[in-house]
């Protein structure tokens, strides 16, 4: 069974992650096709020389793919190791994570979420380093510039840079030049991005660049009810995991709980978004996938059923297998 084998101290957790990414994703690598979205009509300026590799060359563009998503799931388990969202020895987090990133077609192609996300990953280990150290403005200017150039390839990533500001509210006392820090890092990827603009005169395409990303922006998805059955499984899962853990069931230390509390600030910036901004499909909801894994993980690494947790585990596969054959 899937959660049995992840939670084995030997190598089998690894064979069984291995097995998993190769049906999940060998099928997408022997043929890698794009369904454009604006955000590849319109690239923004660092998703730009990204796309053009995979354009190039598809499996140029695979091995990007694949390079980013290793780099992702290694934050993740760096996240975990080092703030200790999960207190269980488990892989099971990693396997979801596996999961989300590959289950919606939209995801699994080329597109600039995956990138930005590794640097969103980055800006959060940043933020979290906050925590009880107010003099760290270090921790702060990295989180502000890391998300303002994940802004850069992926647009809509600027809307969750307020997270960065709730992060210092919830983590540490009010320090000014904490927040001076974390603002100088946000613009500061804007600053040369403006400069550049300025001396090739190239604002005029930007502002054009920038209109379609959000304004003008339409993405063309549609989902099958597998996939809404992921969706409603997954959700149900998460509302559980929240419940659980700000009543104390699973998480009792006060840091974690504040890890947790910017994690679900982050989904609820996520889903305002969403339904604000007409202009943001669904394609946002990748940057859920960090807060889902953990809930969901550690929720079900502390069921006391673990036939249960191997079945939900076998559901959300068969179900992932599944979407990418029919």
């Amino acid at each position: 069974m899937i959660y049995t084998v992840l939670q084995k101290k030997s190598a089998a957790p690894v064979i069984l992650l291995v097995l998993v990414g190769i049906v999940l994703w060998l099928p997408y690598a022997l043929n890698p096709i794009m369904n454009m979205q604006f955000y590849d009509l319109h690239p923004m300026p660092l998703y730009k020389p990204l796309l053009s590799i995979f354009q190039f060359n598809p499996h140029i563009g695979v091995l990007l793919q694949f390079a980013c998503l290793g780099l992702i799931i290694f934050l993740l388990s760096t996240i975990n190791g080092q703030f200790r969202l999960i207190e269980k020895r488990s892989s099971l987090y990693i396997f979801l994570g596996m999961l989300f990133t590959a289950f919606f077609p939209l995801y699994q192609q080329f597109n600039p979420m995956m990138f930005a996300l590794l640097l969103v990953l980055c800006g959060l280990i940043s933020i979290f380093k906050l925590y009880k150290n107010e003099r760290n403005l270090q921790s702060a200017y990295e989180a502000g510039l890391l998300f303002s150039t994940a802004g850069l390839i992926y647009v809509n990533v600027y809307a969750l840079t307020l997270i960065i500001f709730l992060g210092l509210i919830i983590l540490l006392p009010f320090n000014w030049r904490q927040w001076i820090s974390a603002l100088f890092g946000i613009l500061t990827p804007l600053i040369f991005l403006f400069s550049w603009l300025l001396i090739f005169n190239q604002f005029d395409s930007f502002v054009e660049i920038l209109q379609n990303n959000t304004i003008d922006a339409a993405s063309t998805v549609s989902f099958s009810y597998l996939h809404s059955a992921f969706v409603v499984l997954s959700s149900l899962l998460f509302i559980l995991a929240f419940c659980f853990v700000f009543m104390g069931t699973l998480v009792k230390k006060v840091a974690i709980q504040k890890y947790y509390l910017i994690l679900v600030l982050l989904v609820c910036f996520i889903l305002a978004c969403y339904v604000v901004f007409p202009w943001v499909g669904v394609d946002i909801f990748y940057f859920a996938i960090v807060p889902a894994v953990f809930f969901i993980g550690n929720y079900l690494d502390n069921f006391r059923r673990t036939w249960f947790i191997n079945l939900i585990s076998i559901v959300l596969f068969a179900l992932t297998v599944a979407a990418k054959f029919m």
